[in-house]
């Protein structure tokens, strides 16, 4: 069927500039190639579902073509079939299939939408109404935000608002009203590069949101924050998909203002997409140039003394003309996180590329989950007169980071409350009743085969600012559960100051007094760093400084890991290092049988592949090597890079239904190859366990667990093509 309308399509003649919308097998209408026009074919296309036909309807915009709506947001009606209205290029067919978009490959085969403006703000360009609408898909579409001016006072809210962000009451808290079903595939969402006049690429407050294969950058706003995908009202599903992501403040951000009831968006994935940051978000001013030799390819630095604009590269700056001139309409931008969610049930995270990432606004945190509820301050009038705090049922639970690689960044990942929003409510120590706190801090939270590098390099830090830290994994007040499991972070050794690191950051009296339990931070290689394991209000080192402190029942694990010291980059300074079992640490870190801390990452790995190298082959505490499973690794972000369609990300292990003496595993193959398993109760797999035996109808496989003991833990290997996956799996009685 999709290749059937590609040979449709191209019977068209070349010089029809025109809107076309119909249903496979009916009368195609033929519409005026403007706003009017396409309103028209909208309308007809809404009134055809509703009177005639709940099937499929496209309405096919020319390629390489835009239709700009003159200062408006054109507004989807409400409609209530169950079937997609498909606005698509004409030139949607000849895209890579299921690739994805590159505008320098591809901008010809997209066909744009914009809505040009001459002054003030624009709501967007397309968006929803209040009442119920479902089942939009937009393929092949280029939204442009096209006005932008050099003091920032021309931008757009959005580009593509798909449902309610909050500031309408009810649709914004009333379920029924939420719209639900929307694909946004192989298109590009941009600003005018420079400008900063883009707030959100995608507001997000619906349901069964898909968006994949497409181009985001050039989102920013003077002063202001400027997402790529912000996921506010949704309660379940959202899919984001081999994407490339660019912003100033956050790239992709879930939650975070004031939410109806009981509301927590869950089943969320975010997979193989590169997230990143353009360097001229980097901006800096002051009289003369900065003293810090070291600049970020990209940044801009306006110089007041000689009212000049300079930008870096290869660290050396170079004027690029007067204020005012292009490509100077640069200006602060709110830079914070790639990836933040402020709350989630069931968030997967998996073979994402996470890259260029500064000391800013916040830390330069690739991966943040930061429980809060925005104050009554930072929301709509409706919500303001109510005094609404924290949401005591806001949580993060069930969140997977796993098979990530980091790169070019400050931190990796931390868990958190802001001290703007409050705390957990049952501590030691509860707060006032003015005080917001959370009935649920984060929990089963895995953080676990990652792969981060280039940490702590001094161009990440601020212009002139030659001191800063760093952590590898920060957490707060109220966790349990929490996995730090086979990761690698390797600190930059290019510049004086990337051995400000810690391993692991938080308060004294959040990680000693709370009710934080089961924290596992094992088989990592990792830098001890300046401070090590840090609680701030307690002497430096590497575990013994706080954990003497902790709660009773306690319960931590810290073994197996391979602790660096990075001593040239602290210019000779040394530290203590622990060579003992101390009380609250479930054994020695490993040192590779007793031998001394090593110097650095580059005795622990194989630079230029991270591969682990004698003596600490093997030496995790599940018989494998520490840090990522590099195998597995590399398949999920083969392609984060070019975009080009990776099978890998969808070749999982999908249901583990127990059985008595083994199990019924349902999984995705690669391909539709024949595949191969194995069970055993090492992740080494060097014997197998029981048998395992293995229908495949396609790339669908049912593999049955036989002959092992009940109620006991296994690993199952899945091989298919070469390629493989690990899960793990728990036979019933």
């Amino acid at each position: 069927m999709h290749r059937l309308l590609l040979l449709y399509i191209l019977t068209l003649p070349a010089w029809a500039v025109n809107i076309l919308g119909y249903v496979r097998g009916g009368t195609v209408n033929s519409y005026a190639y403007s706003t009017a026009g396409f309103n028209s074919a909208v309308t007809d296309a809404i009134t055809y579902q509703t009177s005639t036909a709940c099937i499929s309807y496209y309405i096919i915009l020319p390629a390489n073509n835009t239709l700009d709506l003159n200062g408006s947001a054109y507004t989807l009606a409400a409609k209530n079939c169950a079937q997609y209205i498909h606005i698509q290029s004409s030139g949607y067919y000849s895209l890579p299939f299921r690739g994805r978009v590159i505008p320098s490959l591809h901008s010809a085969f997209l066909s744009r939408i914009q809505s040009t403006v001459a002054s003030g703000s624009n709501g967007g360009l397309i968006n929803l109404v209040s009442n119920k609408t479902r089942y939009w898909a937009f393929e092949g579409i280029d939204f442009y935000g096209v006005s932008g001016a050099a003091d920032g006072s021309i931008f757009y809210f959005n580009l593509l608002l798909l449902g309610e962000t909050g500031a309408n009451y009810p649709a914004s808290v009333d379920p029924s009203l939420r719209p639900d079903h929307f694909i946004v595939d192989q298109c590009w969402l941009h600003g005018l590069q420079g400008s900063r006049n883009v707030g959100n690429a995608i507001g997000v407050g619906a349901d069964h949101v898909y968006i994949t294969n497409s181009y985001f950058e050039d989102i920013a706003v003077d002063g202001g924050e400027g997402h790529a995908v912000s996921l506010g009202y949704i309660a379940v599903d959202a899919i984001l998909l081999n994407n490339h992501f660019d912003s100033s403040t956050e790239d992709t951000l879930v939650g975070g203002t004031f939410m109806p009831a009981g509301l927590i968006p869950s089943f969320l994935v975010f997979n193989g997409n590169e997230y990143t940051k353009k360097g001229w978000y980097h901006f800096g001013t002051g009289p003369g140039m900065p003293t810090n030799p070291f600049c970020l390819d990209g940044s801009i630095w306006r110089n007041q003394t000689n009212n000049t604009d300079y930008s870096c590269l290869s660290d050396t700056w170079s004027p690029i003309g007067s204020i005012g001139s292009a490509p100077t309409l640069n200006g602060p931008s709110v830079v914070k996180n790639l990836w933040e969610v402020k709350m989630c049930r069931y968030c997967f995270v998996y073979g994402n590329d996470m890259s260029n990432l500064w000391i800013s606004s916040q830390n330069g945190e690739a991966f943040v989950v930061n429980l809060t509820t925005q104050p009554t301050g930072g929301n709509p009038p409706w919500v303001q007169p109510n005094n609404v705090t924290a949401q005591n049922w806001t949580t993060a639970e069930n969140v997977y980071v796993r098979y990530n690689k980091i790169h070019t960044t400050v931190a990796t990942f931390t868990l958190g409350f802001p001290s703007s929003a409050g705390t957990l409510c049952n501590t030691p120590d509860p707060p006032p009743a003015t005080v917001p706190c959370y009935q649920w801090g984060h929990h089963n939270v895995d953080y676990s085969n990652n792969l981060a590098t280039d940490l702590m390099n001094e161009r990440l830090y601020n212009f002139d600012d030659s001191a800063g830290g760093g952590f590898s994994f920060s957490t707060n007040i109220g966790n349990y559960n929490i996995k730090e499991d086979h990761n690698t972070n390797v600190i930059s050794t290019s510049t004086s100051n990337s051995g400000q690191m810690h391993q692991l950051a938080g308060t004294a009296e959040d990680i000693g007094l709370a009710g934080m339990y089961n924290m596992e931070i094992a088989n990592n290689i990792a830098p001890i760093g300046m401070y090590g394991l840090l609680a701030s209000g307690a002497s430096s080192g590497l575990c013994g400084s706080f954990f003497p402190g902790l709660a009773s029942g306690a319960a931590y694990n810290l073994s197996g890991n391979a602790w660096t010291t990075d001593l040239a980059a602290w210019n000779g300074s040394s530290y203590p290092f622990l060579t003992t079992a101390v009380p609250g640490c479930s054994s020695t870190p490993n040192y590779a049988a007793g031998t001394a801390a090593p110097a650095n990452a580059a005795a622990i790995v194989n630079p230029s592949t991270f591969a682990v190298i004698a003596p600490y082959i093997g030496t995790a505490t599940d018989g494998t090597d520490p840090g990522p499973n590099l195998t597995i690794l590399n398949n999920a972000t083969a392609h984060t890079a070019d975009g080009v369609y990776n099978p890998f990300l969808e070749m999982n292990i999908n249901t583990v239904l127990p059985a008595a003496g083994g199990a019924t595993i349902y999984a995705t193959a690669l391909d539709t190859t024949t595949c191969t398993a194995t069970a055993s109760t090492s992740l080494t797999f060097g014997s197998s366990t029981g048998s395992v035996s293995i229908s495949q109808t396609g790339r669908m496989v049912t593999a049955t667990f036989s002959g092992a003991s009940n109620n006991t833990g296994y690993f199952l290997k899945l091989t298919c093509n070469g390629k493989y996956v690990i899960g793990e799996v728990v036979t019933g009685h």
